[in-house]
């Protein structure tokens, strides 16, 4: 119940109701693609990628689809209700220096609203007025920036953006550098490996607890299965290819249109 309702269906097995605490698996973010682009319409609009075969590599995993529902950016805000909801202005991908900048707006409009009557001076203010004046707004701007730090220690900590980007303050820039194919020269598709349990690849993901652990399998893993059959080999490797081309793309294959030298040599008179 404490996951936003449009996304509780995401997370929910047969048989659960709302009650339910929620039990993360690895396909409760990792799923293969179902073609692209995405059918489903749910990615970030303006998140480009490239096209590949279904079934063959794992969607991108992004904020919106698979973080927000646990790890909302929201903030306690006072004299609102006790978490304020920011889904609809404080968006993800905004710089720490942008969400600053986004809370000194928020923050300066509300304390606006609240101390709207203590603003409001004559034309001419006596001397005494000034002085009120001028203590009030010094304790204003005390308070809107005791509001901004106080939200920042929130949104920038360990289980909000810290969550995935480490410690943050707002003179950071972030930035992402997740590849959306980890093995950018050679090819490799789950669904042909849907028989094995994803712990027997990605061994260590139940129990790595930073986002710097990338459990990706090397060569001497695949090399298990992907041997030439003789009495060294186990019993299920028969029939598993071998060959070169059965990873690698043969000769340049990341660009199947041109020829090797294309981009370097220079144009026939």
């Amino acid at each position: 119940a404490d996951i936003p309702a449009e996304q509780r269906e995401r997370y929910r097995r047969p048989g659960d109701d709302d009650r339910t605490p929620v039990q993360l698996d690895c396909a409760s973010c990792h799923r293969v693609e179902q073609g692209w682009p995405d059918p489903s319409g749910s990615l970030p609009r303006g998140l480009a990628q490239p096209v590949r075969p279904a079934g063959a590599a794992m969607l991108p995993i992004t904020y919106e689809q698979h973080c927000q529902a646990c790890h909302p950016l929201t903030f306690p805000v006072p004299g609102e209700s006790p978490v304020f909801a920011s889904r609809e202005s404080l968006r993800h991908r905004h710089q720490p220096g942008e969400v600053r900048g986004w809370l000194r707006g928020f923050f300066t409009a509300q304390l606006t609203k609240e101390f709207a009557p203590l603003l409001e001076q004559p034309l001419r203010p006596r001397p005494e007025q000034q002085a009120k004046q001028g203590a009030l707004k010094a304790k204003l701007g005390d308070e809107l920036e005791r509001r901004i730090n106080a939200a920042e220690r929130i949104l920038f900590g360990p289980s909000t953006c810290g969550k995935c980007h480490g410690p943050l303050t707002a003179e950071q820039r972030v930035t992402a550098e997740i590849p959306t194919v980890w093995y950018e020269h050679a090819q490799f598709d789950h669904g042909a490996h849907r028989s094995m349990a994803c712990l027997t690849c990605h061994a260590g993901a139940a129990e790595s607890r930073t986002q710097a652990d990338v459990l990706v399998p090397g060569l001497v893993l695949c090399l298990h299965c992907h041997v030439r059959e003789g009495p060294t080999a186990a019993p299920w490797v028969r029939g598993v290819r071998h060959d070169c081309v059965a990873c690698h793309r043969y000769h340049d294959g990341d660009h199947p249109l041109r020829g090797r030298g294309a981009p370097v040599e220079s144009p026939r008179p």
